[in-house]
């Protein structure tokens, strides 16, 4: 926590009142992280070498990436909810009225909705098929191509929380034996590749995600200079087709 309140001092979480988005926060996030379980990986195991007498680095290492990977898929989506209920409350301490937390899924319009629909159905579908139907076929990479889809037309909060029941997904089905990952027989390399094959799809999905974000505002401050297009002057439109807002309101 000390490190976080060091390196993202603006963050919500960590003293700040800023949502967890763009790149140096997401930076920050993982070094700090990175510390703490590398910390943590290094007296675990040496713990449990002592009580019974074994110890291997790849019993270190499976325990570092494993804290990492649930560091980075709970934290990230508790900060992303634990913000919105903030603003909430902020909102409501500053206007005295009772404003809403005004969910990502409440500012999709109906073809956004049916695409957001979209996405949950094909992934459903792929999970299964390649854990399910076809376990013997090492073909998990195409599941990145949803987080990836996820992040480049949804908000944050829904690509963590796609990251989240995804990783979740794929642990899950590993350790009930379905699965490409299965096809190692050594149970520590298989729950570190399983675990290493979570992380990318978080962060993938994290990064992409804020990265669209800055440019698409960095486009809209763009078209705000003097030769922009009076009617698209100020206007900021955030990825998943949320409606154009006033980023300077008066």
């Amino acid at each position: 926590m000390y490190l976080l309140r060091r390196w993202n001092p603006r963050m919500w979480g960590a003293g700040g009142d800023e949502p967890l988005t763009g790149m140096p926060q997401l930076t920050g996030l993982i070094l700090a992280t990175l510390v703490a379980t590398a910390a943590g990986g290094l007296l675990g195991p040496l713990a449990v070498g002592l009580i019974d007498g074994t110890w291997s680095l790849l019993l270190a290492v499976v325990w570092m990436v494993r804290n990492t990977v649930s560091v980075l898929l709970v934290l990230g989506l508790g900060l992303r909810v634990g913000y919105l209920i903030s603003a909430h409350r902020r909102a409501r301490a500053d206007t005295g009225a009772r404003p809403a937390v005004v969910l990502p899924f409440k500012r999709l319009n109906q073809i956004q909705r049916l695409e957001l629909a979209a996405l949950v159905a094909v992934s459903v579908a792929a999970y299964v098929v390649v854990f399910v139907v076809l376990p013997t076929l090492p073909i998990a990479f195409p599941l990145i191509a949803l987080t990836v889809w996820a992040a480049l037309r949804f908000d944050t909060t829904i690509v963590v929380m796609h990251d989240f029941v995804a990783g979740s997904a794929a642990v899950a089905f590993t350790l009930a034996g379905h699965g490409p990952f299965t096809a190692v027989p050594d149970f520590a390399t298989r729950a570190l590749i399983v675990q290493a094959f979570v992380g990318l799809v978080a962060v993938i999905g994290l990064a992409l995600a804020w990265a669209a974000t800055n440019a698409t505002c960095c486009c809209s401050r763009c078209g705000a200079g003097p030769r922009g297009d009076r009617r698209h002057r100020g206007q900021v439109r955030v990825p998943g087709g949320h409606e154009p807002r006033d980023p300077h309101p008066r």
